[in-house]
């Protein structure tokens, strides 16, 4: 009796466990995307606008 109570224990906690562990991997996975697009757009980013101010600079002149 101790195994079918187990199992049906088990069985219950799955969906509250789904309901936890999936959006948290969901999160983590988009987070981790954003930072890596953020990091490299940070660098094409600052490039352009560092070419942009040397273009400025050099038509003041």
């Amino acid at each position: 009796m101790s195994l079918l109570q187990e199992t049906i224990f088990y069985i219950w906690l799955l969906p509250v466990v789904a309901q936890i562990v999936l959006p948290l991997g969901m999160f983590l996975i988009w987070s981790i995307k954003q930072v890596s697009i953020i990091q490299f757009r940070k660098s094409t980013v600052s490039k352009s606008i560092a070419a942009n101010e040397l273009h400025r600079s050099g038509s003041a002149t």
